[in-house]
Order: structure tokens, then C-alpha cells, then sequence
């Protein structure tokens, strides 16, 4: 991909308050005495593309404006492999500023990713050769890997034997990034040698005389001392259970026992209940009588069926509203008679046929009205004669029932009077013997209360004589036991020795098993990063011929050989004929860039154009198939171009 940069307009730019605009060909030579906005040219179009100047700086473009100038404004005219795009960016308007392609708004990031494929720093360095010295080591490394030949992992591990290999698989070696695999072998090696200063101090802190020079004191018997005390806590429990069989005798007296049993035959006597003989005919005669009432209540006699006169009655109302009415009819119709004009005779305006049947019809729903009067008036006492004979059969049933209830009413009477008087008897009885009883009891309560206070006093001396005997057993007991404690807290200080020094030696025995797992580990981890270190030597070796395919008396150094522990490390230095960079002329730094500038646009297939400040320095170079800008300075020389 090739970029041709057609021309340029610029406004606002240090030495170009006015606008200015230039046409570009292949060969671009710029002259100028100095501060006459050569570079500026270089700069507006850096800013045109990225938003920066040829240095990489963003956005603050102070330092490239013309101070009187309100307004930035780049215009430039490209082609990529021949398709042509115009380019504007724009500052200090009120509207519409940014990046604008052929009329459509972006942004620096999609211009690049979209037309080049690339990001800012590659843009630059292809532009401005002098970029990538701006570079530390670390950022120049990384930049390179990003655009390099990715060398595969095939070809770097030809080297190793299959052994190594397994060992990079076993340590989960990142093949696409091993210095992070590197870093982390390392940083595990810094831990296990802490953790070893550590398991040196655990090992040093443990008490080696206690396993250097064990006790020699044996263990005492505690089973004589033991025994001993057995028996005497034993003679001190048959005491104590005599004393309690002195204070079970009184309860065993066979006063005690009568009046115990007396007070049961009270308890008894106190709940009986009397019960009534004739209690089961009382409820009978009860049941009957209560029967009775119920029957006197709702008698069970069966209602008369009255006939209903409501049809009846509203079937004579209907009749004499239209007899009312039909002569109503009649009488208007007697009264429309018409006189004859000639004669002076009255007759009737009406067909005399029609007023016929008129009182036809009236002496029909009279007769109808007598008939139905008449029905209803039977009705009426029939009904009557029903209520009459159901009340007197009524009456007569309550009558009857009435003396049957006070017939059972005076045997339920007889039989509560009965009832009453045997209660009385049952319960004088009861009182009578419930009294003889506690008479019983209070006989026997006397001669218990005599026994008692003859027999407190024989148990109380019989106590203090045994409490006497205990109290010489417990100091015996006391004394037995203190010794016997003695014995066991020498003995479990023997036992605690002995524990620990087993306990001492285990944990020597663990902490040493644990300080050569970490040795060998750490001597693994070594041999491991040996490996890495090799493969990465190995792949910086493949990257560096691919490098130095591209470059002619450039020459790019990742790695070096320590002069005093002959360890490979890791470095970025950039010789030109055997020279570092920092020992180079200004001419030679330039030719030095150039070439990492072609190389550069061939590993990233992107042919940029390539700016040369201080053009003058150099007579000669290998000139790059690219569009070309020489800033030359010329004293007293105006801005100006030649193209070509």
C-alpha cells in the first residue's frame, strides 16, 4: 500500500498566517534558511493525519500556530495506490471542527485502522525516520514485535530436546509471550527461597536440647494411692448411707403405717357419693312427664284442610264490578233517546237488538253473581264448622294429658321426698365415720410424735458419731488425694516432655523433607528458565536475521552475554557499522533511521512518505521507493520547493 501525498493547504501554522498551498510530486526538496517553516510544513501534515506534530505530540498544537492566527485549518490532497482522497482538519471554529475524509466526519483511530492498516507510532516512524529514536529500548522492543514476522513455534523448537520440551509443557509455558512465563519462574523462585529463610528459622527456633538430652526420670505409680483413696471414699458412703436408713426406720413404724392407712379409708370414705335406688324411676317418670308437656305443646292432632275462599271471594268482586258496569252501560244508553221532529216520539239511538242482549248479559252475570255469593257463604261455613270441631279435639287431648301430668307429677314428688330422707341418713352416716376415723388417726399421731422424739434423739447422737468418723475420713481422704496430685502433675510434665520431644523431632523430620522438596523445585525452576531463557534467545536470533535481511549497515542487538556471569540478557541497542547509536555523527544517525524507516515499511507492507530534516547533513543515502520531503537549510535562502 503506497501514499501519495498530492498537495497541501495551510492556515494558521507558525510562518503561514495566511494561507498557503503547495503541490507535491515525487521528489520533494524544501529550502530554507532556518526558522522559515520548513519543518512546519512537515508538522501540518502529521497533524493533518494523526492530530499531532512529527513528534508524536497530541492535540495542544500551541507550539505549531501562528499566534495571531484564530484559526487551524490542513487540507491535503492523497492518493492510495491511486484512489484519490481529500483530507481536512479543522480548529478554532465556532463549528465543524475535527477530521473530515472526501466531506464525511472521523476520527484519527478509524482513519488509520480503515486506509492503513496501522497505528499512530508505525504512521510516524514511516513519516519521520527520526521517531523511533524517540523510543525507550523496552517500547522500541515491543513496537518491532508488534510488526514482526511471527516466527513459528515449530521452527524455534527444533532446538530443544524432547525433554526440554516436556518440561515447558509441564510448567505451562506461555510460547507466545515468554518473558511472562520468565517473570513468573523467577518470581516463584523469590518465594521458595523466603519460604526457605523461613523453614531454616522454624528448624533453628525448636528446642534441641529437650532431643539432644531426653529426660531420664521415669514415670511414679498412682495405682496404690489410688486404691486408697477408693476404699476410703467407700467407707466414707456407708456412713452416709446408714445415716439415711436411720432417717427410713420412723417410716417404716407400724404406727405410721396405720394412720397411713386410715387416711387412705379417709380419702375413700370422703368420695363416695350417694346414690339413689330409685333414681332410675325417677328419670323414667321425669322423661314421661317432660313427653307429656311436648304433647300438650304441639298436640298431634292432624289440621282441618280449609277450603281457600280467596278465589271465591274474588270471583264475586269480579262479578259485581261487571254487572256495575254492564248497567252502567245500559242506563247512559236509556238515556241517549232521540224525539222525532214530526211526531215528538222518544226512541232509542241505538239498535234495540244490541240493548237486548245487554240485559241478557246483565240477568247472566246477576244469576252467575247469586251463585258464586252462595258457594262462597258455604265455603265460608264449612270452614268454620272444621276450626269449631279441631279446637274442641284439642281441648279435650290437653285436657286428658293434663290429668295424665298430674298423676306423674305427684309419684315424681313421692319419690323426691323419699330421695331426700335416705341423703340425710347416707350422709349422717358418713359424717359419723369419717369422724371416728380422724378420732383414729389423732390417737395414733400422739404415739407416733412420742416415738419420734424418742428415736431423734438416739439418731442424733447416732449422727454426730458417724459425722465424727467422716470427718477423719475426709482429711485422710484429703491428704491421700493431695499427694496423689502431686504424683500426676510430675508425671504429666514427664509425659509432656516426652511429647514434645517426639513432637520436636517429627516436625525437624517434616520441616527438612519440606526445605529439600523446595531445593529441588527451586533447581527445577532454574533448569526451567535456563530453557526459557535459550528459547527466547532462539527466537530473538530468528527475529534478528529476518531484521537484518532488511537492513545493510544497521545493525539491531537484543540480546548480550554478561562479561562476568556469562548469562545471556535481554537489551535493545541499534549499531551502525559497529558503532552505538550514541557514538554516531548526525549524518550517520540520519542514514541509521532511514534504514530502519525502509525496513520498517517492508516487514509492514505500508510505503509511506518519508520526511529528512537536515537533509543538508547527508551526500548521499539509499533513497527508498517512496515519495520523498528534504528539509535542507540554505543561508539566507527563502521558503520554497523544488519538485520533481
Amino acid at each position: 500500500m503506497e501514499l501519495f501525498i498530492k498537495s497541501l493547504s495551510m492556515k494558521g501554522f507558525s510562518k503561514h498566517k495566511q494561507e498557503a498551498v503547495y503541490e507535491f510530486k515525487r521528489n520533494n526538496e524544501i529550502w530554507g534558511e532556518n526558522e522559515e517553516g520548513k519543518s512546519t510544513i512537515g508538522d501540518a501534515i502529521a497533524w493533518g493525519f494523526l492530530n499531532s506534530d512529527l513528534n508524536g505530540v497530541e492535540r495542544s498544537i500551541s507550539h505549531l500556530k501562528n499566534l495571531s492566527s484564530k484559526y487551524t485549518i490542513v487540507k491535503i490532497n492523497y492518493s492510495i495506490d491511486d484512489k484519490e482522497y481529500e483530507l481536512i482538519r479543522r480548529s478554532g471554529y465556532a463549528n465543524d471542527n475535527g477530521l473530515f475524509v472526501d466531506g464525511t466526519k472521523t476520527t484519527t483511530e478509524k482513519l488509520l485502522a480503515e486506509q492503513f492498516n496501522c497505528d499512530k507510532d508505525l504512521f510516524l516512524c514511516l513519516l519521520n525516520p527520526n521517531y523511533f529514536f524517540l523510543f525507550t529500548p523496552k517500547k522500541s522492543k515491543e513496537f518491532l514485535n508488534k510488526y514482526l514476522k511471527k516466527i513459528p513455534k515449530s521452527e524455534i523448537m527444533k532446538e530443544f530436546s524432547d525433554y526440554e520440551i516436556e518440561i515447558l509443557t509441564k510448567e505451562k509455558f506461555n510460547f507466545n509471550n515468554p518473558n511472562i512465563s520468565l517473570a513468573e519462574k523467577r518470581d516463584d523462585i523469590s518465594e521458595l527461597e523466603k519460604d526457605l529463610i523461613y523453614t531454616d528459622g522454624m528448624i533453628d527456633s525448636i528446642n534441641l536440647s529437650s532431643i539432644n538430652n531426653p529426660t531420664e526420670n521415669k514415670l511414679k505409680d498412682e495405682t496404690k494411692l489410688k486404691n486408697q483413696i477408693i476404699k476410703l471414699k467407700s467407707a466414707i458412703e456407708s456412713i452416709l448411707s446408714e445415716n439415711l436408713h436411720t432417717d427410713t426406720n420412723i417410716n417404716e413404724d407400724e404406727d405410721v403405717k396405720g394412720k397411713k392407712k386410715l387416711e387412705i379409708e379417709i380419702a375413700r370414705t370422703e368420695a363416695e357419693k350417694f346414690i339413689d335406688t330409685d333414681q332410675e324411676k325417677l328419670n323414667k317418670l321425669t322423661n314421661e312427664y317432660r313427653n307429656i308437656r311436648n304433647e300438650y305443646k304441639n298436640v298431634p292432632i292432624e289440621k282441618p284442610m280449609l277450603e281457600n275462599i280467596n278465589v271465591l271471594q274474588n270471583n264475586v268482586i269480579n262479578l259485581k264490578n261487571q254487572y256495575k258496569e254492564l248497567g252502567n252501560k245500559i242506563n247512559k244508553i236509556n238515556k241517549n233517546k232521540t224525539q222525532c221532529p214530526k211526531c215528538g216520539f222518544l226512541f232509542l239511538s241505538t239498535n234495540e237488538q244490541i240493548l237486548n242482549e245487554l240485559l241478557n248479559s246483565l240477568e247472566t252475570i246477576k244469576n252467575n253473581g247469586l251463585t258464586a255469593n252462595h258457594q262462597l257463604e258455604e265455603a265460608i261455613n264449612n270452614n268454620e264448622k272444621q276450626k269449631k270441631k279441631y279446637i274442641q279435639e284439642v281441648n279435650e287431648y290437653r285436657k286428658l294429658k293434663e290429668n295424665e301430668g298430674k298423676q306423674i307429677s305427684s309419684q315424681i314428688g313421692h319419690l323426691q321426698q323419699i330421695a331426700i330422707k335416705k341423703e340425710k341418713a347416707f350422709q349422717d352416716n358418713k359424717n359419723n365415720k369419717l369422724a371416728q376415723l380422724r378420732n383414729q388417726i389423732s390417737i395414733l399421731n400422739n404415739k407416733i410424735l412420742a416415738k419420734q422424739k424418742t428415736e431423734k434423739e438416739k439418731i442424733i447422737k447416732f449422727k454426730q458419731e458417724n459425722q465424727n468418723k467422716i470427718i477423719k475420713l475426709k482429711n485422710d481422704l484429703a491428704k491421700l488425694e493431695s499427694e496423689l496430685n502431686q504424683i500426676q502433675q510430675y508425671n504429666n510434665q514427664i509425659s509432656t516432655k516426652e511429647k514434645l520431644v517426639t513432637e520436636n523431632k517429627n516436625k525437624i523430620a517434616r520441616l527438612k523433607r519440606k526445605k529439600e522438596d523446595t531445593n529441588n523445585r527451586i533447581s527445577s525452576l532454574k533448569l526451567t528458565i535456563d530453557i526459557i531463557k535459550r528459547f527466547i534467545s532462539a527466537r530473538v536470533k530468528l527475529q534478528s536475521n529476518y531484521i537484518q535481511k532488511h537492513l545493510n549497515k544497521t545493525e539491531i542487538i537484543f540480546e548480550k552475554i554478561s562479561k562476568t556471569s556469562g548469562e545471556v540478557k535481554d537489551v535493545f541497542e541499534i549499531h551502525y557499522e559497529d558503532k552505538h547509536l550514541n557514538m554516531l555523527s548526525n549524518s550517520t544517525r540520519i542514514r541509521t533511521s532511514i534504514e530502519i524507516r525502509n525496513m520498517l515499511s517492508i516487514i509492514s507492507d505500508l510505503n509511506l512518505p518519508m520526511l529528512i530534516d537536515n537533509a543538508e547533513s547527508i551526500t548521499h543515502f539509499n533513497r527508498p521507493n517512496c515519495q520523498l520531503f528534504q528539509l535542507i537549510v540554505k543561508k539566507d535562502q527563502p521558503l520554497s520547493i523544488i519538485s520533481a
